[in-house]
């Protein structure tokens, strides 16, 4: 963090009374330049940079964020065949529509983005007709043609998705593009300053070294700072000790270098993280899983990972509704964090199924872990209202790295065999595969 001290005069007006006694009429026609003409351009570019900006690529990301979210009634009715997930894929079908049409009103948009905008609203249409279909299914589970539509659906969203990423760019280089603007604004009055100075002569120059001090130090931090934000160093402050406008615009920089960082980091937990129950969703499931199972083979270590399912929970949902499950579902992957060490990581696989990688684990000390979990699960009781709690079981399926399995694909299948295992051989159980 850079810092740079001044005498604790309170205003840039100081400054410049100072250098109108000291320089007279040339100096006082400098102070009137400087005061209402130079530096508003100098300040006002930046402060288009902070805030327009910001707004466009927040309204993106939420419509991003909508859009994945839109995705889970169609997949969840296919899988359960719950007919509430209508009702809930009509509300998220709203929250979609009504994100597509702030992104769409606002009048920074060039025609590229507007194209891209468009192109991502006809494939989100798209997508929600394929989705009404199958939410209008009357039997939609284990059915293979509904399956495949869900797949095209699901495809049409990634595409919406791929399409404002282009938009966020886009969005991206404007700020780049206005920081130059900015910069180019910057030197522009720095000539008129030059320009002035001259013209002030002998009288001018003792009080010019002091406002050039006042004012061009400060500015290069600023610029030094926003090149550092430009680079991805968004952790990095400007901080110019002086209660001024350069003061206020320095903190102006700082705080959207915060919320862009803010914004980044959201974006990619949401994006990575289920919203329900906080463990990590299937998209980052496949890329973890690989990573895990290369780093294995490349140091010949055992991989584990335990695919877990609940209970009889459509009779949770049935009985009790799907605001319970939902409560369940959350209280069952907070015990699961709990019983897992930090280096495992727990993924949610779809509905009320789950998964646990386990790296540098044996299939017996996997086998310790998946029956501490069913334990920790079994004695637990879990709170649906004031004064009444239900209690849940869960089977677990146990399979390692390269005893059961030489792929990916492999170990997923193998430990859903176990678990199918567990599941028939009466439930509340662990199932381990064996070589």
């Amino acid at each position: 963090m850079t810092t740079i001290r001044f005498w604790s005069w309170t205003s840039l007006r100081t400054w410049f009374f100072v250098g109108v006694f000291a320089t007279l009429v040339p100096w006082f026609v400098f102070l009137l330049g400087a005061k209402y003409v130079l530096l508003p351009r100098m300040v006002d570019p930046f402060e288009r940079v902070v805030q327009v900006p910001v707004h466009e690529m927040h309204m993106t990301m939420r419509l991003q964020i909508a859009l994945q979210k839109a995705a889970m009634p169609a997949n969840d009715y296919l899988i359960h065949g719950d007919t509430a997930e209508r009702q809930l894929a009509n509300e998220l079908g709203q929250d979609v529509n009504a994100a597509f049409e702030d992104v769409k009103s606002s009048p920074e948009l060039t025609h590229v983005e507007q194209d891209l905008i468009r192109s991502a609203h006809g494939e989100w249409n798209a997508a929600r007709a394929v989705a009404d279909t199958l939410l209008a299914l009357p039997s939609p589970v284990g059915n293979p043609v509904a399956a495949a539509q869900m797949e095209h659906m699901d495809a049409r969203l990634d595409r919406a998705v791929a399409m404002l990423d282009g938009v966020h760019e886009i969005q991206s280089r404007e700020v780049v593009e206005m920081l130059s603007a900015a910069r180019a604004a910057r030197g522009r009055t720095t000539l008129w300053i030059d320009a002035l100075l001259v013209l002030g002569g002998i009288l001018v120059t003792a009080s010019g070294l002091i406002v050039a001090r006042a004012v061009v130090v400060p500015m290069r931090l600023l610029a030094d700072g926003i090149q550092r934000f430009r680079s991805g160093d968004l952790d990095y402050e400007i901080n110019i000790r002086r209660p001024d406008e350069l003061n206020r615009l320095g903190r102006l920089c700082n705080a959207m270098a915060k919320e862009l960082s803010r914004v980044q980091t959201e974006l990619v937990i949401q994006s990575r993280t289920d919203s329900l129950t906080a463990a990590s969703n299937r998209r980052n499931l496949d890329e973890r899983l690989e990573h895990e199972i290369e780093r294995a083979r490349r140091y010949d270590r055992k991989l584990s990972i335990l695919m877990l399912d609940l209970d009889r929970f459509k009779q949770v949902n049935d009985r009790y509704g799907h605001t319970t499950g939902d409560s369940v579902l959350r209280e069952f992957a907070r015990l699961v964090q709990s019983s897992i060490r930090p280096a495992d990581e727990l993924f949610r696989y779809g509905g009320e199924e789950f998964l646990v990688i386990l790296p540098e684990t044996g299939n017996s000390e996997a086998a310790v872990v998946a029956e501490r979990i069913r334990s920790s699960v079994a004695t637990s009781r879990i709170n649906i209202a004031p004064e009444a709690a239900i209690g849940v079981t869960v089977s677990i399926g146990v399979t390692t790295f390269p005893d059961n399995a030489a792929t990916a694909d492999e170990l997923v299948a193998a430990s859903d065999r176990a678990l199918y295992a567990a599941k028939t051989g009466g439930r509340n159980r662990v199932s381990r595969s064996f070589e």
